[in-house]
């Protein structure tokens, strides 16, 4: 009679043992789940740093430059640009002398000439940099200041090629 109370005791504590692990795996499966649902929103939200913008391609601002005619005509023909001009446009042929010179193995006329050039360059984009961001501030996507400032790019392209001559 013992024995099968005992067999009977071993049953009931098997289905309670049987009962908790099947508890304990399914709180894991769920914390897993939650943890993997947490992580694709994290990455969701990581993955896209524009989501919050609005993605109608008729509330777009315009990424293309020249497409407005804002800003005042003749910006280049003001006289601190054609002042800024004359010495870019020296600057850049004196960057082209001085380059010929060190190809050809002219080491001193390279650095007169590439000293010459770059402070002219220099005093060009000096004269022109804040007024060529006020243009780009208040003008955005107009097609005079976007001529300006690929010039302005073209004199600072120009300048690299001397920058380092003492």
């Amino acid at each position: 009679m013992v024995p099968v109370f005992a067999a009977i005791g071993l049953l009931v504590v098997g289905a309670l043992v049987v009962a908790v692990m099947q508890n304990k795996k399914k709180n894991e499966e769920a914390a897993a789940a939650a943890q993997a649902a947490e992580r694709a929103v994290v990455k969701e939200q990581t993955s896209n740093p524009f989501a919050d913008r609005d993605n109608d391609p008729k509330a777009r601002d315009g990424s293309k430059i020249g497409t407005q005619n804002t800003a005042p005509e003749g910006l280049a023909e003001t006289k601190l640009w054609v002042d800024a001009k004359v010495l870019g446009d020296a600057g850049i042929a004196l960057v082209k002398e001085a380059t010929a010179a060190l190809n050809q193995g002219d080491e001193e006329t390279y650095r007169t000439k590439g000293i010459e050039a770059r402070d002219k360059l220099d005093e060009a984009l000096l004269q022109t940099g804040d007024w060529i961001i006020d243009l780009l501030a208040n003008h955005p996507n107009d097609r005079q200041v976007d001529r300006l400032s690929r010039e302005r790019g073209r004199w600072q392209d120009h300048i690299k090629k001397v920058r380092k001559i003492q």
